[in-house]
C-alpha cells in the first residue's frame, strides 16, 4: 500500500481537504491511502479580510463550526507582501513531532499546502541544512519517495526560502491551472524552476485539484507507480482537457487577499 501524507491549502483543514478529495480517494482504492494532516494555525475573521465568495462561508468563519475539524487552519501566515512568513518555526515543530511516529511514502499538497510539502520534502532531503528538524541528530522520517504538488509555488522568506538554493530532487509532480487566479501559472513555475527533472501536468481550470475521470486515472497511476509490487510502468499524461470543481464545489481556497499590518494566507 501507499501511503500518503496530504497537507491541505489555505483555510482549509484535513477534514475539509479530505471531503475534498473523495471522488479521487475513491478512485485510487485500497492500495493508497490518504493521511489528512490539520495544520497548527486556527485562522479568525481577520485573518481573511474578503476572502471568501459567499457571506455564508465568512459566517463560518465567524462563528466557529459545531465540528472542530471544519475550523479554517493555515500552515504559516505571511506578510502583506508576502516575504515573511509568521509562525514557519512553529509549524516546522508540530510536523516532526507528527513525522517521527509515522511513516509516508510521500506527500501530496494543494495551494499553502503545496509550499509546505515542497518545503518538508527539501527538509527530509537534506535534514542539516535546517537544523530544527532534527530528533536526537536525524530527521524525524526519512525522504519521501515523490511529492505531489498541486497549485502549489516556491516559498520566498527567509525561513523556507534558502532551502531552495539546491533543487528537490525526489521526484516531484505539478499540476498547475492554466486559469487559476490565486496561483498563477507564472507563479507556480517558480517552484517547477527550483525542482530536479520536474514533471509538469496542466489542466485547464483554476484553484482546485482536478477531478475529471481522465485526472482520477492519472492521479492513481502515477501513485501506484511508486509501488513496485503494482506499478513501475510509464504514466502517460491526462491531457489538458478542461476541468471543473463540479464534483467537488468550492475545492479552491479563498481568493489571496491581504491588508496592511494584515497577515495575509500565503
Amino acid at each position: 500500500m501507499i501511503r500518503i501524507l496530504a497537507l491541505h491549502g489555505y483555510a482549509q483543514s484535513g477534514e475539509i481537504f479530505k471531503k475534498k478529495m473523495g471522488v479521487l480517494r475513491k478512485a485510487c482504492g485500497k492500495n493508497i491511502e490518504f493521511v489528512f494532516l490539520d495544520a497548527p494555525i486556527l485562522l479568525q475573521p481577520a485573518d481573511m479580510p474578503q476572502a471568501f465568495a459567499s457571506v455564508e462561508a465568512l459566517d463560518t468563519v465567524k462563528a466557529p463550526p459545531e465540528e472542530p475539524e471544519l475550523q479554517p487552519r493555515a500552515w504559516w501566515r505571511a506578510s502583506q507582501d508576502k516575504s515573511v512568513y509568521y509562525h514557519v518555526p512553529e509549524t516546522i515543530e508540530y510536523l516532526k513531532n507528527y513525522l517521527k511516529d509515522q511513516r509516508f511514502h510521500g506527500v501530496f499538497g494543494f495551494s499553502q499546502g503545496a509550499c509546505m510539502a515542497a518545503a518538508l520534502t527539501k527538509i527530509l532531503e537534506q535534514p542539516e541544512a535546517y537544523p530544527a528538524i532534527l530528533v536526537d541528530d536525524k530527521a524525524p522520517h526519512p525522504p519521501f519517495e515523490f511529492c505531489v504538488l498541486v497549485s502549489g509555488f516556491k516559498p520566498v522568506d527567509n525561513n523556507l526560502g534558502p532551502l531552495f538554493f539546491t533543487p528537490i530532487t525526489t521526484p516531484n509532480l505539478h499540476v498547475l491551472g492554466r486559469n487559476d487566479a490565486i496561483v498563477i501559472p507564472e507563479r507556480g513555475k517558480t517552484l517547477v524552476d527550483v525542482c530536479k527533472d520536474p514533471r509538469v501536468e496542466e489542466h485547464e481550470g483554476g484553484h482546485f485539484v482536478p477531478s475529471k475521470a481522465n485526472w482520477r486515472n492519472f492521479f492513481k497511476d502515477y501513485l501506484l507507480s511508486f509501488d513496485p509490487a503494482l506499478g513501475g510502468k510509464p504514466v502517460p499524461s491526462p491531457g489538458p482537457a478542461g476541468d471543473t470543481p463540479s464534483q467537488t464545489p468550492g475545492s479552491g481556497t479563498p481568493a489571496e487577499i491581504s491588508r496592511v499590518g494584515t497577515p495575509s494566507k500565503t
